[in-house]
């Protein structure tokens, strides 16, 4: 993997002048977009004075100003996303593509691929329904002898729930968004082992405990001899002696590690000799800006971060190093 001095000679040299070019093009989306966004406000602006004509009734006439701005203001979004869409496109063609490949050879890019639905239904992770899917910037490959796949996932489910005169009010609740990992594990394996937040003994103490061993049906609960860890996480497994032969001493520390360098929330799972891992953020991956400039240097910095915290994890978790068995 490039070091961050690499990656910045490397845009200086050969994405300088894409980089230019995409900036006028920057320029450009933004101030589309801020021209489009004055349109729907003035036209909001004098809707609302020719409304100011009728009588304003509590509460109808509050919910239509509510509703009215709500809507203005989707409007005003939805405009800087399509004067910004045909900029972004580029961007990830141009910009991301060869940043990726050349900041970890053997890994390419597709900014609208993402993991499928049934390989993140396979990990295990998630148990809730799903009702929709989506995901963008697959990055793919092999580093060394691991295969490694990773993308933006966001999942929801569905809710309906019934209102005042049998009308029914659908929202969607996320199941989770962030960082979808998949990579070959070090070590051949046939069942499942899942390392969860451990959510309940945080809250709850020796009750959550009670909770953890009914929460996972058909899964054991896994006690480890990792107090440091045991107080993060919650392990579940097919399999005692088999969960134990994964999560070694070494393991076990450098999930540690790699939770506290993500400052974020982790899911992993174990399934079929390879290593699922779900970060959650709200964070986008590869998202251009629109409103600083492309050519500041402390934008390459960001995605050089971003991508080596991902394809870092073939090292924090030494996954080049095959086990006995494992080729």
């Amino acid at each position: 993997m490039k070091t961050l001095q690499e990656v910045q000679t490397f845009c200086h040299d050969h994405l300088l002048a894409d980089l230019q070019r995409l900036e006028v093009s920057r320029k450009r989306a933004a101030l589309a977009g801020s021209l489009a966004s004055i349109a729907v406000l003035t036209l909001a602006i004098v809707l609302a004075t020719y409304w100011r004509g009728f009588e304003f009734s509590f509460p109808s006439g509050l919910i239509v100003v509510v509703v009215g701005g709500m809507f203005t203001l989707a409007m005003c979004v939805l405009a800087f996303v399509l004067c910004a869409q045909p900029y972004r496109r580029r961007f990830k063609q141009q910009i991301i593509g060869r940043l990726v490949s050349f900041v970890q050879e053997g890994l390419s890019y597709e900014p609208k691929g993402y993991i499928p639905q049934e390989e993140f239904r396979r990990s295990g992770i998630f148990q809730s329904r799903i009702d929709s899917y989506t995901g963008e910037d697959l990055v793919f490959g092999k580093i060394g002898r691991t295969e490694i796949r990773f993308s933006e996932v966001d999942a929801k489910r569905r809710h309906t729930t019934s209102g005042s005169k049998g009308r029914t009010q659908t929202h969607y609740e996320t199941i989770f968004k962030g960082f979808f990992l998949i990579a070959d594990f070090n070590k051949d394996f046939r069942g499942q082992t899942l390392v969860l937040p451990d959510v309940a003994q945080r809250l709850l103490g020796p009750f959550g405990q009670t909770l953890q061993a009914i929460s996972r049906p058909g899964m054991q609960l896994i006690r480890l001899e990792d107090p440091e860890f045991e107080k993060e996480f919650v392990v579940y497994g097919t399999d005692q002696i088999e969960a134990r032969y994964i999560l070694s001493p070494a393991l076990m520390q450098r999930i540690l590690q790699f939770k506290r360098k993500t400052a974020s929330t982790i899911y992993i799972s174990f399934v079929n000799s390879r290593l699922y891992l779900a970060i959650e953020t709200h964070r986008d991956l590869f998202e251009p800006r629109l409103f600083s400039s492309l050519l500041d240097t402390r934008l390459i910095e960001d995605y050089y971060q971003q991508l080596t915290m991902l394809i870092g994890v073939v090292d924090e978790m030494n996954l080049n190093t095959r086990i006995w068995s494992k080729q």
